[in-house]
């Protein structure tokens, strides 16, 4: 069987089956007893004789006590009533004329659209690597490599709170890139300096895809010393042969193991040459004391003439130039032996001085485990720059070179799981989360469904660390009350639950009254009462009802529509279906003459 409530029948109409039935139990009852009169009885001595005619009073009366005590009820509800209607006014009067609240998300719906808002990281420093044991998890995310940003976004992403940037590469100007949570195991292999180390030897020896380049050793010109056919000098090069430039020279001091070289009997012109002279004794060599006879070739250095010796003091190690970046596609210096990796500095310093090189570089090892590289360019051999821990980029921020790890720490860690995550911020700043079923999300851009009507579905975007620090509540369903409609729900609930009960006790009086309207004129001129006045009761409630009925049915959408947080309009009349029931059934207890008893 579907109810009145199933079947949307309004209140007047569950008014009106009420006083029906209270109605045909009244009338059937006094039908009954008006049988047991005796007829021809009008006086008022006479009905009183009549005990039906008593018992039917004794019903009257019972009714208006009844009624009596109804309206007494209706009374106290009504204060009470009044008195919620009061507050949810209050209620409404405070939300609308509250500040604006400082937290710009109050009241909205908000969307977790990035992790950090302006991420920021400080250096930390440049550390070691290893290829084989790195200390840091690499990533492979991008296979053309990461940009400072792209690393740090991938940092806050996975949540570590280092990163590091290492094998950089200025034609991309990108690099590899790490992370890690652990501060000491990024530090494990040290703090990195230039990629040169030093061997058991006591030498620079490079690192990977880094030279370690010296020049081979050279000479110092000591002075311009006088000869006679008692040689001072007495070891010529070649038997004296007139074939030396200053270079050839020197390497045939440095292959034959003597620390001085001399240039006599220059041919002259720019590319001149000379007789070359061998000692290891400086005192016999200057013997005969300085001579004027010297000129200087087409390099600017100085070269003895007849009988004179232009004498240069060898270097005996090789002068270390410094430490540079290679490539592994296309070398700065040429290979020696093929590649082969078993050259310290001296055996690599050999090679280069026998075959005519004026440079030489170490690489990939140490002492006895090097590769070694030759070439008479310095300017090729340093084309790739100097080999420094990192390498500083268009962005402003230091890449990690070989094996080294640029490390950064992020200033503020964020939140990655609450990525995606909608809520509604309410009134007291709390955040109830939204569930996967209320959300519908097309190219990543969220919209909220199946909301009440006091709520906006417009979204705001947040971090995550702003979502971490709201207070959680319950989370929303369609018929959470958003704004307006959260700070007077619980007043509304009150008022509707107190005009609930008025409207059924006023049914009862109601039904009443029309009992009493319904009864025979003999009887209600009998038993005292006014027949006038209950008209004009009826009169006042029917229009009273009408009007009640119009403000359930019209004036309620206004009430409901002004919850919404698009637009409110704080007006009187706004709230004319709050205000109209305490106001319309006042006037119906005021005017509302029940019973008047007979001349007692």
């Amino acid at each position: 069987m579907i109810s009145d409530t199933q079947n949307n029948t309004s209140a007047t109409l569950r008014q009106g089956v009420n006083f029906k039935n209270y109605q045909k139990k009244i009338v059937n009852s006094v039908a009954k007893k008006n049988k047991q009169l005796v007829e021809g009885f009008t006086t008022n001595e006479n009905i009183y004789n009549s005990r039906g005619l008593v018992s039917q009073v004794d019903m009257v009366q019972n009714a208006a006590r009844e009624l009596e005590d109804l309206k007494s009820s209706f009374s106290s509800l009504l204060q009470r009533y009044q008195a919620a209607n009061a507050q949810l006014l209050t209620a409404t009067t405070s939300y609308i004329n509250a500040p604006a609240p400082t937290n710009s998300t109050v009241g909205k719906n908000v969307f977790v659209n990035e992790i950090v808002s302006n991420p920021s990281s400080d250096f930390v420093g440049a550390y070691v690597d290893n290829a084989t044991t790195p200390t840091m998890t690499k990533l492979t995310g991008k296979l053309d490599g990461y940009t400072f940003s792209d690393c740090q976004q991938a940092a806050l992403g996975t949540g570590t709170q280092y990163f590091g940037l290492s094998q950089a590469n200025a034609a991309t100007q990108k690099a590899t890139c790490s992370t890690s949570n652990s501060l000491s195991d990024i530090e494990k292999y040290g703090v990195a300096g230039a990629n040169c180390v030093q061997g058991s030897d006591g030498n620079l020896y490079g690192g990977n895809l880094t030279n370690a380049i010296y020049q081979v050793p050279d000479a110092q010109f000591v002075g311009n010393y006088g000869d006679n056919p008692n040689r001072a000098m007495p070891t010529f090069a070649n038997n004296g042969s007139r074939t030396y430039t200053y270079e050839t020279c020197k390497k045939a001091a440095v292959d034959g193991g003597f620390n001085l070289f001399g240039l006599q009997y220059y041919s002259g012109g720019n590319d001149g040459y000379a007789q070359c002279a061998l000692s290891n004794n400086f005192t016999a060599a200057t013997q005969y004391g300085q001579s004027g006879s010297q000129s200087t070739n087409g390099q600017g250095q100085t070269v003895g003439g007849g009988w004179a010796n232009a004498i240069y003091a060898v270097q005996s190690n090789g002068t270390y130039v410094g430490c540079y970046n290679d490539n592994a596609t296309s070398p700065a210096m040429t290979g020696a032996n093929g590649g082969s990796a078993t050259f310290s500095v001296d055996t690599c310093q050999q090679y280069a001085i026998q075959n005519g090189y004026k440079y030489y570089g170490l690489q990939g090892g140490s002492a006895g485990t090097s590769r070694c590289f030759v070439s008479n360019s310095l300017q090729a051999s340093q084309k790739y720059g100097e080999s420094t821990p990192t390498s500083n980029f268009t962005d402003g921020k230091k890449y990690g070179n070989n094996l080294v790890n640029s490390v950064y720490g992020v200033k503020t860690m964020g939140f990655p799981e609450y990525m995606g995550k909608v809520g509604h911020i309410g009134n007291d700043g709390s955040l109830a989360e939204y569930p996967y079923s209320m959300i519908k999300t097309v190219n990543n851009a969220p919209t909220i469904v199946d909301y009440d009507s006091s709520c906006s579905p417009d979204i705001t975007n947040i971090n995550s660390v702003q979502w971490k620090n709201y207070k959680k509540v319950s989370n929303m369903t369609p018929t959470t009350k958003c704004g307006l409609g959260t700070a007077i729900q619980a007043d509304q609930n009150s008022v509707a639950e107190l005009g609930k009960e008025l409207e059924e006790i006023s049914a009862e009086i109601i039904a009443i009254i029309n009992y009493l309207e319904s009864l025979d004129a003999n009887i209600i001129s009998q038993v005292g009462i006014n027949k006038q006045a209950l008209d004009q009761m009826s009169t006042q409630y029917n229009n009273y009802n009408n009007k009640f009925l119009q403000y359930k049915n019209v004036e309620y959408k206004n009430i409901t529509g002004i919850l919404s947080e698009s637009g409110v309009v704080t007006t009187q009349e706004n709230y004319s279906y709050i205000l109209w029931s305490g106001l319309a059934v006042t006037l119906i207890i005021a005017s509302l003459v029940l019973v008047r008893r007979g001349n007692q």
